[in-house]
């Protein structure tokens, strides 16, 4: 998830753009976090060109060592990961995609003993260390947000928490789809929907959504290794089966929604009254 807080706008000028960062500098109390910073006010790989391409087919291929994962490497394989990242992760920066895998080298992020357990390193593999990145990213930036100072406090308006909501919307929507997302995004929509009460499940309707649950995590226990079930479901610290089977309901939940209506309504019908109450 984007950050309006911590991201320079483009038409900032150069001199606003450094003020920013030396005033979130300021706050920060250890080298981890400067290095996060460091990495954060740089330019998207939104707009990406093909030195931009090659620098993030050499940090996989830095990768691929690291793990083993080097017998029979095919070029466009590796292509085809670098692509992947640019189509799906556009509001990240190269150096924090250098960070991610850095972090993920060190430990910080999926634990290393998954890679034990992983039957081959893909496209997929990559995504969930670019994911669990990102919700480090986000705590990150909310400790960051406590401890900032109040002249730098940063209110965003209607319109910006409409986007970003819609955002969310979408990416939840396309992730779970690919049976990829995690649990913050999710937890994040369907409270959102919930407190709007677009999401308002029948007694049936609950017990539906516990069979769904209930199945789905036995289901992932019966097919895959425990910790690999938890990193499908976004929980990349192994959690218990409640936890799961809420997360699941929640699923359930959403896909309905999502079933009942065309995407472009839903996004359309988010609006300032969802945010001024």
């Amino acid at each position: 998830m984007e950050n309006k807080a911590l991201q320079a706008p483009s038409k900032n000028s150069l001199k606003q753009y450094k003020e920013r960062k030396k005033e979130y500098l300021e706050i920060t109390t250890n080298e981890e976090e400067k290095e996060f910073l460091n990495c954060f006010f740089l330019e998207t790989i939104k707009n990406s060109t093909a030195k931009i391409i090659s620098k993030i087919i050499d940090e996989i291929t830095a990768l691929r060592l690291f793990v083993g994962a080097i017998k029979d490497v095919d070029p466009t394989q590796i292509q085809f990961e670098a692509d992947a990242i640019v189509k799906n992760y556009p509001f990240l920066t190269l150096d924090e995609i250098a960070l991610a895998f850095k972090l993920f080298t060190q430990n910080k992020l999926i634990p290393l003993a998954t890679i034990l357990n992983y039957p081959n390193f893909s496209s997929l593999f990559i995504s969930q260390i670019i994911n669990s990145y990102i919700e480090y990213r986000m705590v990150l930036i909310a400790q960051l947000d406590e401890r900032k100072k109040p002249q730098i406090e940063y209110k965003p308006s209607v319109a910006e928490k409409i986007a970003d909501m819609r955002y969310l919307i979408t990416e939840v929507h396309r992730l779970m789809n690919e049976d990829a997302y995690y649990v913050l995004m999710l937890n994040t929509v369907f409270n959102f929907f919930y407190r709007t009460k677009r999401i308002v499940p029948s007694q049936e309707e609950l017990h539906r959504a516990s069979r769904y649950a209930d199945d789905k995590y036995l289901t992932k226990r019966a097919t895959q290794n425990t910790l690999l079930a938890d990193i499908a479901s976004g929980n990349y610290k192994p959690k218990d089966r409640n936890h799961c089977v809420e997360t699941f309901t929640r699923e359930y939940c959403l896909k309905q929604y999502f079933e009942s209506k065309p995407m472009e309504d839903i996004l359309n019908d988010v609006n300032e009254n969802d945010f001024n109450k």
